[in-house]
Formats: structure tokens, sequence, C-alpha cells
């Protein structure tokens, strides 16, 4: 049988328990041998891991010192497996998807799956910013690759954001910021992104959408329709002189625009000839949740990707959805919407208004 403890003080009971006296582990008393058993210090260069004990008539000591050198290895390697673990769990936690608040105005949903590994965090990420005006700023980016080293750059990217939007509302702004702010890191890691300014104004809900280089976001409409929303805008984190546009939406109560990473569209079926999901099929399975309520549709969305990826491995995916409520008072939310959405575009943006 044997034992392992950080100190030692187990062995004690362990003896206790055979029952002999308590005996130092650093040594083979006679004593003990004369009873057929035989106590090896499991040591190294973290101290003593413990004891091993053997029973027997026969016991090979030179044999015993070999094998407790094995175990005193292994016992070193699992405890520090153990501690990268604990570490890299401590590290990804605040990299995990945020809780989406409640709006009056609007139903927030959202799904994320990483790439498969060894840490449950990925390049793709959502984050929702409510300001003290009464807009929200809602954002779904992705950045270059996968697994660990995109989950670093994430790490940098989602507080350089919060912080940003302290003092930054516009969206397209808010992009030409943390262009620079990726650029001066110095990092060869680049990021797409799509950020959407939200406020309520009379019967409808407003929003003004900027994009850095990510995939068009859909809009699902009353009648059912689903049109691919073009908002321009290069890479972020590649040129100094970057450009970025806007495009403005109104959504009626029910109406859905629907935000995901390239996870989604490039996911693979297995055995088809890598034959990817592709936007046609996100939109048709779009339009099929006509009038369900945005988490819901999030996951009718989520079960079809899942059903075309069977078994298969799949790279980072991320949706987020903003649907317009019912009910709000558009008296107290009029004024803001209208004051929130004239801002023209400079430094040669561009812009275009979507009616619904």
């Amino acid at each position: 049988s044997g034992t392992a403890s950080p100190d030692g003080a187990e062995l004690a009971g362990l003896l206790d328990a055979l029952p002999i006296d308590a005996l130092p582990i650093d040594a083979v008393p006679a004593d003990l041998a004369e009873r057929g058993l035989l106590a090896v210090s499991l040591s190294g260069e973290d101290g003593c891991q413990g004891a091993l004990v053997l029973a027997g008539d026969e016991v090979d000591p030179g044999l015993a010192a070999e094998f407790a050198a094995l175990a005193a290895a292994a016992i070193r390697t699992g405890r520090r497996q153990r501690d990268q673990s604990w570490a890299a769990r401590v590290l990804a936690a605040p990299l995990r998807p945020p809780e989406l608040p409640a709006l009056p105005f609007a139903q927030l949903a959202a799904t994320y799956r990483p790439a498969r590994g060894a840490v449950p965090v990925g390049g793709d990420f959502y984050d929702v910013h409510p300001g003290n005006g009464g807009d929200v700023l809602l954002l779904l980016g992705d950045v270059s690759g996968h697994g660990i080293e995109a989950a670093a750059v994430t790490g940098r990217i989602r507080p350089a954001l919060a912080a940003l939007t302290l003092v930054e509302r516009d969206p397209t702004r808010l992009l030409y910021l943390l262009n620079e702010a990726m650029l001066a890191t110095g990092s060869n890691r680049f990021a797409t992104l799509v950020l959407g300014s939200v406020v309520p104004a009379a019967d409808k809900l407003v929003l003004t959408l900027s994009s850095g280089g990510h995939p068009p976001p859909l809009v699902l409409r009353a009648d059912g329709t689903v049109k691919e929303v073009f908002v321009p805008g290069t890479l972020l984190g590649v040129l100094p002189h970057a450009r970025f546009g806007r495009t403005v939406l109104r959504l009626a109560p029910g109406e859905l625009c629907l935000f995901y990473s390239d996870g989604i569209t490039e996911a693979r079926r297995e055995r088809e000839h890598d034959e990817v999901f592709g936007l046609k099929r996100l939109a048709a399975a779009l339009a099929r949740c006509r009038r369900l309520p945005a988490e819901a549709a999030l996951a009718s969305l989520e079960r079809c990707v899942e059903d075309w990826l069977g078994d298969r491995d799949h790279d980072d995916m991320a949706m987020l959805a903003v649907q317009a409520g019912t009910g709000w008072d558009p008296r107290s939310a009029g004024s803001q919407g209208r004051n929130s959405t004239t801002g023209a575009c400079s430094e040669g943006r561009s812009s275009r208004e979507e009616e619904a």
C-alpha cells in the first residue's frame, strides 16, 4: 500500500492503522523491517511528498527506492498540472461571457461556444454596456485564431472597450479609438467587431451599427423576411488609417437584429465534403424564428448549427441578438432616441440608413 501527503504528516495515521508506532519517513527503522514492512520517503526537489509503505518478507530496498522515486516524480507532475489548471481557470474567469442586463424596451439573448481546448474561453466575445443617457452599446467580436492565445487578446480588448465607453458612446468613434489602442500594443493579431448603439424612439428601436470587418448582421422583420445589413469597415489592429462606416436600423416591436461570429457560418458539416453552414442557411433558420422571443430564437439557431456539426470540432462560435420589445413609454424615450442618432459621420466615414 502507499500514501502521499505534502508534509508527511499523514504517515503517522497510516502506521497507526497497521497498527505500529509512528515512525519517521526518511529512514528504514530496523524494527519496521523485522515486521516485514518497509517505509521509503517520497522525496524530491519540493521536499518530502509522503511515504511509500511496502509489506512483504522479501522486499528489495533498492527496487523500493527506485519505485519511490518514480512515484514522487508522478506526484510532483500531478500537483503542477493541478496548479496550472487552477491558474488557467482563475485567469479565464474574467473572460467568460457576461450576464445580459434586463432592458425595459428590448430583449437580449446570447450564445457562446469556444473551440475545444484546455481553457473554456477563446477569441469570440460579446459585451453589453448600458449608458447613463439611456442608450445601450452592444458588441460582438472575433480575435484571429482561437484558444489561449486568442483569449489573451480578448482579455485586452474587452476592458479597453469598457473603459472607452465611459468617455465615448458613438460606435464609429469607438472603433477608431480601439484600432489605435490595438496598434499601440504591437501585437500581430487582428480582430473583427460589430458594435451597435440601441435607443428607444417612439414606437421603434433605433440601432446604429458600426463594423470593423465583421460579418454583416441579419435583421428579422415582422413579416418573416431576413435581410443582410451591410456595414462598411476594415479589420481592427491592422491599418493605422482604417475607415469605419455606420448603418442605422429601425426595429418595430418583435423584430430582431442578430450579431454572429464567422464560427457560425463557417461551421463544417461532418462527412459532407467540408461544406460550411453558410450565411444562406443561417438566414433561412432565422426566418423560421418569426414571432419567437430572442432567447428561443437563438436556442433554435444554436440547435441548427449543432445538428450541422455533429461531433466535429469547430471554431469559436458566438451570437448576440437584440429584439425590440413592447410596452415602453415612447414619451420618455423619443427625444433621447432622436438625439442619439442624428450625428453625422466624419473623417470620410460612410453612412446610410435603412428604414423599417
